[in-house]
């Protein structure tokens, strides 16, 4: 016969111990990722994220080592220019040089296609070089 649970939880501990659960997981995924794999995929998501956001979240994560926390960050910068939301000067940046696009607005599919030499470019500086 199964057990009886002696003691109920509430609703607060039983979510709590399901959020343990779930971020001991992601913390084994991520800290099985090379840096390779990390510093591309911050350099990706970097595209449809805030940077900071990817950063700050990694920071929650224990037990990095620098070189996985080099590349995140780096990953992080190096996307930054791939879209208007990825970094904080970006919005400034249009505000400033709005009059100069047709229309007044900026189309995001030429804002990744014009940033993605640079973005190569710093890529390839910050992880080689």
């Amino acid at each position: 016969m199964g057990t009886v649970p002696t003691r109920w939880f509430s609703k607060e501990e039983a979510s709590a111990a399901q959020e343990k659960r779930r971020c001991s997981k992601t913390e084994l995924l991520v800290q099985g990722m090379s840096s390779d794999a990390v510093y591309f995929g911050a350099t990706a998501l970097t595209a449809v994220t805030d940077n900071a956001a990817i950063t700050y979240l990694a920071s929650l994560v224990h037990g990095l080592s620098a070189d996985f926390k080099y590349a995140l960050v780096a990953g992080a910068v190096t996307g930054g220019g791939l879209t208007i939301i990825a970094n904080a000067p970006n919005p400034a940046g249009i505000a400033i040089l709005r009059g100069c696009f047709d229309e007044g607005a900026v189309n995001p599919l030429g804002l990744l296609i014009a940033a993605l030499l640079p973005t190569i470019i710093a890529m390839f500086a910050f992880r080689y070089l």
